[in-house]
């Protein structure tokens, strides 16, 4: 399995980061977890769309929050999906946002209604499940509704299985932080809301200091760990036994 960094930066875009999103891709089949802007123009720009490259299915899309920066390019994602057919799976965690959200592609597309695709509410525990992967939700407390996401999957072709956790976005005191069980090919955290005080940035050391993984993948960067910044955060994570990277847009890692 190959997880791309499609975008990168907290709240706001910055100067060398667009918003979050990342792609899990198994060959020709995609998975995308969050939506922040413009995952549609960026995957385009990977030639993983049709018609460019129509051998290129999204099989699912996996939304942890519904703030702007994690769900706002979904709407144009989904439209394309109506003109060139493709039927994800569509996880939204607030209720309250799937017919808002319905409603804003049926006004860009009316082939959308009858387009066979249907956003669900994500729930907590297993989500979904595939040939390749295997999902389940661990509810967080970054909003009213907000989700981690574990991923359990084969590997595709070119790789083998493993166990990736994808955090969201946490509550600046990590109590939200998922119970960690078994072994991890990876896990990848934010790196804003906790990273303002110097005690939570210690508890999120030493909850990673305890994690059975292979590396971490820092995301969701806050401004202060862009630039020299990066190298930062690293040395105060040099303690972590395993691999660690803050992530770019456009990072492409083999798990």
């Amino acid at each position: 399995m190959k997880l791309i960094t499609l975008g990168t930066a907290h709240g706001n875009p910055t100067y060398c980061r667009n918003c979050t999103s990342t792609l899990l891709q198994f060959d020709h089949d995609l998975y995308l977890v969050d939506a922040g802007g413009p995952p549609l123009a960026t995957l385009t720009k990977l030639r993983m769309t049709p018609p460019m490259n129509p051998e290129y299915r999204l099989r699912g899309v996996f939304i942890t929050h519904a703030h702007n920066d994690h769900i706002g390019g979904l709407p144009d994602v989904l439209k394309h999906c109506v003109k060139y057919p493709q039927k994800p799976a569509v996880f939204i965690p607030d209720a309250a946002a799937v017919e808002p959200l319905c409603t804003w592609v049926s006004t860009m597309s009316a082939a959308f209604p009858k387009s066979g695709i249907v956003p669900q509410v994500t729930h907590e525990g297993n989500l979904y499940r595939d040939e390749h992967i295997a999902v389940r939700a661990i509810r967080t407390a970054h909003m009213d509704w907000s989700y981690a996401y574990e991923f359990t999957y084969d590997g595709g072709s070119e790789g083998r299985e493993g166990r990736l956790l994808i955090t969201g976005d946490l509550r600046a005191d990590l109590a939200d932080f998922p119970v960690l069980t078994g072994h991890y090919t990876a896990i990848m955290v934010e790196t804003t809301h906790y990273t303002i005080k110097t005690e939570n940035l210690a508890r999120m050391r030493e909850i990673l200091l305890h994690a059975d993984t292979e590396q971490v993948i820092f995301a969701h960067v806050y401004d202060l760990w862009h630039g020299d910044g990066e190298q930062t955060l690293l040395d105060y994570f040099a303690a972590l036994p395993y691999k660690k990277s803050v992530a770019h847009d456009g990072d492409v890692y083999s798990l």
